[in-house]
């Protein structure tokens, strides 16, 4: 979980603004996941993701990788 009051992170990685009709953007925050290894690397994201989707698609990824790091 990250907070972010001044959409720092969501615009660099692309989840802040909805586009109307390529027009104008709406300031807000799309629904999105990233999943961050200890290192610190994004293995894994999805900017907006279904709020029925995003759990269940971000374990998949959590879990995906951490069973290719035991193999």
């Amino acid at each position: 979980m990250l907070s972010d009051p001044n959409h720092t992170f969501l615009e660099a990685w692309g989840a802040w603004g909805i586009s109307v009709l390529s027009l104008i953007k709406i300031p807000m925050a799309m629904r999105s996941y990233w999943v961050i290894d200890e290192q610190g690397k994004v293995i894994a994201s999805q900017v907006g993701v279904s709020p029925s989707d995003s759990v269940e698609k971000a374990l998949k990824d959590v879990g995906a990788t951490a069973a290719s790091a035991k193999a």
